[in-house]
């Protein structure tokens, strides 16, 4: 048995991105945080915002099996005083239990007129009384029965996993934190899943997986997925890898529908179908790989410039080519990476076409290996692009045309040591605001000044 659970809060607070970027090049504005922002703060404060974005999730998975068939194998040591005995599995029956539950809430403590029309057109007379407030809360309570096995001998097997699954989503929706006015909807799905994977033990052998999953019943019937992968070791030269993904997902609840205490926004959506097609090479004796990967979307969901969802059916491809190359001269090292991309026709998405990342830095053990130490320069960069746009009252980027993204080479140092199982780090980040303004990551808003940043793990263990 396996069990594992998982929980995180995050909450963001909103400015809505400061008025003007043409500041950030004013003198006057060395202080940052003197730059006026477009949402207010919470009770006059200019530390905390009165428009807030919080992600809460948590999930339990259990996991148990019972192999019916296996075979035993005992080993001795050399003078035959210990002995270890190793199970393989042939034949197992196993149950999974898996229960998510996420919850995203948008809180406007201090609502204007101007602001809400701009994103919804509507004027809704707010009040100094009156804050907008939506919580939105997704359960899925999952059951996962299969059985598998594996087939062919201990060295060169191929494992396979078949079984059957039962889904329960059930979302929410709250307009008050004291859940008030709470709409839900529940439907259940069924589907059928299999797996087949085989390793490769040995150079010249190929290695190839797959993986398909359908739904059969409830809102989802129809919703596949079929995924395989393929590859082989050349020899000690090049190992070769290819792979292919298709599936068809339903449109999320949560695009469809959206309420707080003051508005409701519904959209129909379709089905959205995604094919990418990749393949790679790795040279370890060159220290070098290449990829290439190209997908092919159908009914794309994205928000338009004037905040509404929307769908392309017109297919259209994204095509990525990457490469990446490691030098060493020494106790010196150079990571050199680039990427590629072209979207076609007229893609509603927005993807600079050229990026790249650069590292020196000088690596090397010390003092009988006890200590290793790290220590370089990082160098970022990509071409110019019409970036999306950041929209806070929905916690989404939307698709714009009208404001380019033209920033300068990103720069970081960095220092990392090990002692044993002791790591830590030390990075200076965003060096080249010293010299340029700040980088743009979304239309008002800009990366930090330089900033310090450190941290540290230690692994305790007898």
């Amino acid at each position: 048995m396996k069990a594992a659970m998982v929980y995180h809060r995050f909450r963001q607070d909103e400015n809505g991105g400061i008025m003007y970027d043409s500041l950030l090049e004013d003198p006057l504005y060395n202080f940052r945080s003197l730059i006026g922002v477009n949402f207010p703060g919470r009770n006059l404060s200019t530390a905390t915002s009165a428009v807030s974005n919080t992600h809460k999730e948590i999930q339990l998975l259990l996991r148990h099996q019972y192999a019916l068939v296996g075979v035993s194998d005992t080993s001795y040591n050399e003078d035959s005083t210990a002995m270890t005995v190793s199970f393989t599995p042939r034949f197992t029956i196993h149950h999974t239990f898996d229960l998510r539950r996420q919850q995203n809430i948008f809180n406007d403590a201090d609502p204007e007129d101007q602001r809400y029309y701009d994103f919804n057109k509507t004027i809704y007379g707010f009040s100094t009384a009156d804050s907008v407030y939506g919580n939105q809360q997704w359960l899925v309570l999952e059951n996962r029965f299969g059985i598998s096995g594996t087939l062919g001998k201990s060295d060169n097997n191929v494992s396979l996993e078949a079984g059957i699954g039962n889904r329960l989503d059930r979302f929410a929706q709250s307009v008050s934190a004291e859940r008030s006015g709470t709409e839900a909807v529940s439907f259940i799905s069924n589907y059928l899943y299999g797996t087949l994977t085989r390793e490769a033990q040995e150079l010249k052998r190929w290695f190839y997986g797959a993986r398909a999953e359908l739904y059969f019943t409830g809102p989802a019937a129809g919703n596949f997925l079929v995924e395989g992968n393929l590859g082989r070791v050349i020899k000690d030269i090049a190992l070769l890898q290819a792979g292919f993904t298709q599936s068809l997902t339903a449109a999320p609840y949560y695009q469809q529908h959206y309420k707080t205490n003051f508005y409701t926004r519904d959209f129909d959506l379709n089905a959205y179908s995604v094919t990418n097609i990749r393949g790679n090479i790795i040279i370890p004796k060159l220290k070098a790989q290449a990829g290439i990967r190209n997908l092919l979307i159908t009914n794309y969901i994205y928000l338009d410039s004037n905040f509404r969802w929307q769908q392309q059916a017109e297919p259209f491809n994204v095509l990525q080519v990457s490469a990446q190359k490691h030098f060493k001269w020494g106790i010196f090292h150079s990571e050199n990476e680039g990427i590629y991309q072209q979207a076609t026709g007229n893609a509603p998405v927005n993807l600079p076409q050229l990026m790249l990342r650069h590292q020196l830095r000088i690596e090397t053990p010390m003092f009988k290996r006890n200590l290793h130490f790290t220590f370089g320069v990082e160098g970022r960069y990509h071409t110019n692009y019409s970036g999306d746009g950041y929209l806070p009252y929905l916690n989404q980027f939307y698709l714009q045309h009208a404001y380019t993204i033209r920033n300068k080479p990103e720069l970081m140092v960095f220092f990392n040591f090990k002692v044993r199982a002791f790591r830590a780090f030390v990075v200076f980040d965003q060096v080249q605001q010293l010299f340029w303004t700040n980088a743009i990551y979304a239309k008002g808003y800009p990366a930090p000044n330089t900033i310090f940043r450190f941290g540290f793990s230690w692994v305790l263990y007898n």
